[in-house]
């Protein structure tokens, strides 16, 4: 990925989580503007690293494709990037080393979740045990987000700069989803 590229996803991945964090205030002129503490404080946590936020459907469908699945999803993709034979052969080969890496994590993260569960049945969980598995769960969230970063950079180094172009375009048309009902609702599309 170039680096104009991670820069503008850091920024987009930067924004994005400030305005679900509430940091970012309206002022008058309608211009929104970053509430400067909670920026300082969300960077100084280390917060402002560039993430993959991965739902639990996500994560399965990484652990858990079906070879229909595949077949099914690659054939568009192919097609509207274009892609030749070797680059798709090559996309193949990156979704199983993605599940491969995956798998050891998603199973870790479920047994700690059912001895999470088990501590909350019993009644008095130990506030450290919880904790401490709240703890390793995100790391290893954090691990899949990682393993997920290095499959798009991996596939992105693919693809011919036409073809990113059209993966660009469509990662925008995927960040714009969410907020088009709203464009729609006011009659501005």
């Amino acid at each position: 990925m170039t680096r104009r590229c991670v820069l503008a996803l850091c920024g987009l991945l930067t924004i994005g989580s400030l305005v679900q964090a509430g940091s970012w205030d309206r002022p008058a002129g309608g211009v929104m503007q970053a509430d400067p503490d909670l920026v300082h404080e969300w960077i100084d946590d280390g917060l402002a690293q560039p993430t993959v936020e991965l739902s639990p459907e996500q994560i399965e469908a990484m652990v858990t494709p079906t070879d229909g699945d595949w077949i099914q999803a690659i054939g568009p993709v192919a097609a509207f990037l274009e892609l030749q034979v070797p680059q798709v052969e090559a996309l193949v080969q990156l979704l199983i080393q993605r599940q491969l890496a995956v798998i050891p994590l998603a199973q870790e993260i479920k047994q700690r979740e059912a001895i999470l569960a088990e501590l909350f049945q019993s009644g008095e969980p130990n506030p450290l045990a919880v904790g401490q598995l709240v703890i390793q769960i995100r790391l290893l969230h954090g691990a899949i987000a990682a393993v997920q970063v290095d499959f798009l950079s991996a596939f992105h180094d693919l693809l011919f700069p036409g073809q990113q172009q059209k993966l660009g375009a469509i990662q925008v048309a995927a960040a714009l989803q969410p907020i088009l009902p709203a464009f729609k609702g006011l009659g501005l599309l």
